[in-house]
């Protein structure tokens, strides 16, 4: 019975760990992401305003 019990323990805290890191991961993931964004967007305009002129 014990056995089981720390098992299952080292499986939450396993659990916890994996979860907090992927939100870490996620977290540096959009960010970069949305930084990625914004560069394309300023290309674009700048793209059309060059076109434009």
């Amino acid at each position: 019975m014990m056995k089981g019990l720390v098992i299952r323990e080292l499986d939450l805290t396993l659990l916890s760990g994996i979860s907090s890191v992927n939100r870490f991961m996620s977290i540096i993931l959009l960010r970069s992401h949305s930084t990625m964004l914004n560069q394309q967007l300023t290309w674009r305009t700048n793209g059309y305003e060059s076109h434009s002129i």
